[in-house]
Order: structure tokens, then C-alpha cells, then sequence
């Protein structure tokens, strides 16, 4: 089976699903930017920001003109990518929904594992209302993390037949790796060895809630907490990792690292380190000591695995905007909570402050656990699979009308392949040559922008030799046709 990944922030759960099948199928995935970026001059910005403003009426032509580019993409990918199944994180991105029924016209089916674990009960009431009215479920099939996530979905209007309960492929690594296994946080530099490691997942200061603008911010939440760990960090006892979410704000994360590092001065500056977003942030929870968290769902991880947890829980915000966060704070048996910023510093360094991780605490963690990530048990990925071979199964015999669709795209694949693996030549050559002159009269902007051009041709040219070939791919990451990415939006 030749699978295509959707990689809309999938890192880890693709990891787990192709680890489990690595020698029995062909895995690729491909950024969502290669079908949302050429639309982007067609639509508002509003569009990008929510789930309703794609629908409205006034943009009735414009969806059909994106719908119909968004198409042509994934049959471009098809010539040279002759798939058999798709899979994506979730069904609801305006840019992923076309090409669901263009998957059906040559009888692929697009299956949604979804990523999504924590619904908060605000999210369950107000969110699968929007949801079920803008964007209802319309793949072939969707797995979900728990029996709660799968009531999200039922209240969206899915049919109860559309849904299974399979637990978080990307938490099977729990069960797979142990600290001994991965590189060792703590030999980071000499300087930081032998530190205990404190780690804090931070967040944007709108994140969790459904309209900034009615309840506030964490603002205050978040700058006090960083204080907090700077005071730690200066004490020269500590290792501070500050992990920002996948798809954190860039800007933010440069206004909060300057502040951070600021506060934490000459004396701390060396033991606080600001971590590249794109980290595995399951590979650092198994090595941290001390895991500082808001809303999230690592702090639930960190639960699971034994980790000493404590939940920043103050502030005025937190009041106004209840029914939208976890009820983390109903479980003071369970982790620590931090009521006030002296709170948290004491439970940062008072190593008898706080509950005793038992067996009978790990066993209470486990039912919350399971409430909102469902089976951890380290087997989510084999029930995964289950469902992808099953909805795989139904499409095994193709219609005429699927046949020919297919037939229609490959026709020509070997012409397409060497015109490809051609245009990336002469091009490679141009750039070369545009590298050397533009460095020569110093427009060393310029230089930088076809470096990166260069870059991905090489990448779209090595595809193409391997697609020549017949050779599996050597990057499971699929480039596409090149002239995708010198749209008004860039990657």
C-alpha cells in the first residue's frame, strides 16, 4: 500500500503509524502549504482564521475557482505518486476538503486520524455546534483518541458507524523508548550537567480560549510563571527548558525569549534554554524531572509516565474563562497545583512540598488519562491500522468511471516525470549562475532567496530520479511541482 500523509503538525503520530508497518507498506507525506498556499491571493485573510468565514455566501465563486486548483494539486501528485489511501489529521481545513472527493473519483479513500486529543467542556458545547453547521464530517472514516473526543464528533453530527475508538498513536512511544535511549538533555553543555530539569510547555497568550477579546489573555499567567523559573535558574540548580507548542507565533516566541532571558540575567542565562518548537516534546518529558504546565495535553502525558507535574492555576483570566479549560484544578491528589507564583517556587525547590507519586496515585492519573486520551496502553498505532486496512479493503475493486479517471492522469507519466527531472536541470544551472553574479555586485538578499529556490529543486529533481527508477523513496517528505512554492505565500 503507497500511503500519503496530510502533515498538518502530524509529525509524531506519523512516526508511530509508519514504525508500525515500516516493512509492509510505501509511506510519503506532504505539507498542507502545497495546497494552501496557491490559493491564498484568492481568498480574505478571514478565511485562515476560523471555520465559517470560507462558507459565506459572498464567496461562492471564489470557493469554486479554489476548489478546483486545490483538485488539479493532489491529480499533479497522483501523476507522479500513484498513491492508495490518504491520511489526515482532520477533515474540517478549508484546503483539505476538496480533496476528499477527488480522492473518490479514482477510488482512493481519505481516512481521518484525528490528532486532537483534550476537549475542554466550553469546546464540546460551543466548537461541535460550529463544526456539525460549517464543516460536518464527510471523509470515509475517522479514528479517535477517546470515547470523549468520539462525543465531540457525534455532537458534530458524524454517524456513530464513522467513528472508532483507537487511543493516540503517537503515545505508543512511551511504551517504546526509555531515557537510555534518547540523547541526553543534560549533556547539552558542560555547564548544565548534573542539573535537575525543570520543563515548561509554554503557550500563546490566547491559546485555549474561543474569543481572546471576552475573556482576556494569560498574559499574567505566563510572564509571572517565566519569572518564576528565571528566580530558579539563577540559583544555578537548575536546568530550565522552555518549549513553545508546534504551531507557536514566531513573533511571540521572540518577545518571551528576549523577556526570559532578560530576567533570568548574567547568573541564569546559562541554565534557561528556549527550545526549538518542532521538538518531540514526548522525548523531553521522559527525560525532565519537573514538567510546568497550563493547558495542555502533555501535562496528562506527563501524568501517565509518573512525571511530577505542577499546573500553574491563578490569575483573573482563569475566573472569566472556566467552562473553556481542562478542570485540571479538580485534581489536587493528583499533581501539583500552584495557586500564586510564591506557590510555584516553592514547589519548584522544595523537594518535600507537594503529593507523593504512589501507586494509588498513578492509578487515579490513569482514570483521568484515559478519560481524555483514551487507551494509553502502547498498542493505539495496531488498532490504527486496523481501521485504515478495513476502509482500505472496501475500495479494492474500482469502478469504470475510476478506472479511467486513473488512466486519464497516468497517461502520460513518464513524459511528465522527464520534462520534471529537466526544468529542475536547466533551473539549478540558472541559480547557479545567478548565485555567482548576484554575490559578485553584493545583493546578498537575493542570493539567499535563490539558494532556497535551488534548494527545492534539487529536492523536486532527486523525487523525480527515484519515481524514474522505481526506487521507494528515499524522504518520506514530497516536494511536488516546484512552481507551487514561488507563489505569493512561501512556505
Amino acid at each position: 500500500m503507497k500511503v500519503l500523509f496530510i502533515n498538518h503538525y502530524f509529525d509524531q503520530d506519523i512516526k508511530e503509524l509508519v514504525n508500525f508497518k515500516r516493512d509492509e507498506h510505501e509511506f510519503h507525506w506532504i505539507s498542507p502549504q502545497y495546497f494552501a498556499n496557491p490559493v491564498y491571493h484568492y481568498l480574505p485573510p478571514e478565511v485562515f482564521d476560523g471555520l465559517s468565514a470560507y462558507f459565506k455566501k459572498e464567496y461562492e465563486e471564489k470557493r469554486i475557482k479554489v476548489e478546483k486548483i486545490i483538485t488539479k494539486l493532489l491529480y499533479k501528485l497522483y501523476e507522479t505518486y500513484d498513491f492508495d489511501i490518504v491520511i489526515s489529521p482532520s477533515d474540517t481545513f478549508f484546503y483539505v476538503r476538496p480533496l476528499i472527493n477527488a480522492c473518490h473519483k479514482i477510488g482512493v479513500p481519505f481516512f481521518v486520524a484525528q490528532k486532537e486529543t483534550t476537549i475542554s467542556p466550553g469546546t464540546m458545547e460551543v466548537h461541535s455546534k460550529d463544526v456539525g453547521k460549517f464543516c460536518p464530517f464527510i471523509s470515509d472514516y475517522m479514528t479517535v483518541c477517546s470515547e470523549n473526543h468520539k462525543e465531540f464528533w457525534l455532537r458534530a453530527g458524524t454517524a456513530k458507524d464513522l467513528i472508532k475508538v483507537t487511543g493516540q498513536p503517537r503515545f505508543d512511544l512511551y511504551y517504546r523508548v526509555t531515557k537510555n535511549d534518547l540523547h541526553g538533555l543534560k549533556d547539552m553543555s558542560p555547564k548544565i550537567q548534573n542539573k535537575k530539569v525543570i520543563l515548561f510547555f509554554t503557550y500563546e497568550l490566547n491559546a485555549y480560549l474561543e474569543s481572546a477579546n471576552d475573556y482576556g489573555d494569560w498574559k499574567g499567567l505566563r510572564e509571572q510563571t517565566e519569572d518564576i523559573l528565571s528566580k530558579a535558574a539563577k540559583t544555578g540548580e537548575y536546568l530550565i527548558l522552555i518549549k513553545p507548542h508546534p504551531q507557536h507565533n514566531l513573533e511571540d516566541i521572540s518577545y518571551f525569549s528576549a523577556r526570559v532571558l532578560a530576567q533570568a540575567g548574567n547568573k541564569g542565562v546559562d541554565f534557561v534554554k528556549i527550545l526549538d518548537r518542532g521538538m518531540d516534546a514526548r522525548e523531553l518529558i521522559i527525560q525532565a524531572d519537573i514538567i510546568v504546565a497550563f493547558q495542555t495535553t502533555v501535562l496528562l502525558e506527563a501524568l501517565a509516565i509518573g512525571k511530577r507535574v505542577i499546573y500553574t492555576y491563578w490569575g483573573d483570566s482563569l475566573k472569566r474563562s472556566k467552562s473553556f479549560v481542562l478542570p485540571f484544578h479538580d485534581f489536587p491528589e493528583i499533581l501539583d497545583i500552584a495557586y500564586s507564583p510564591d506557590e510555584l517556587m516553592e514547589l519548584l525547590i522544595k523537594e518535600n512540598k507537594g503529593i507523593k507519586i504512589n501507586e494509588k496515585v498513578i492509578d487515579e492519573r490513569m482514570k483521568l488519562v484515559n478519560k481524555y486520551l483514551g487507551p494509553f496502553d502502547g498498542m493505539a498505532s495496531m488498532r490504527t491500522w486496523a481501521s485504515i486496512d478495513e476502509i482500505f479493503s472496501k475500495y479494492s475493486t474500482l469502478t469504470i468511471e475510476q478506472k479511467l479517471h486513473r488512466k486519464k492522469i497516468l497517461k502520460l507519466k513518464k513524459y511528465h516525470v522527464f520534462k520534471g527531472i529537466l526544468a529542475c536541470s536547466i533551473n539549478i544551472f540558472i541559480d547557479n549562475l545567478l548565485i555567482i553574479l548576484f554575490t559578485v555586485v553584493g545583493l546578498e538578499k537575493y542570493v539567499k532567496k535563490i539558494e532556497m529556490y535551488k534548494y527545492l529543486r534539487k529536492r523536486r529533481k532527486k523525487e523525480l530520479q527515484e519515481v524514474r527508477k522505481k526506487e521507494i523513496i528515499s524522504s518520506f517528505q514530497i516536494i511536488g511541482p516546484i512552481k507551487v512554492f514561488f507563489n505569493k505565500k512561501v512556505w
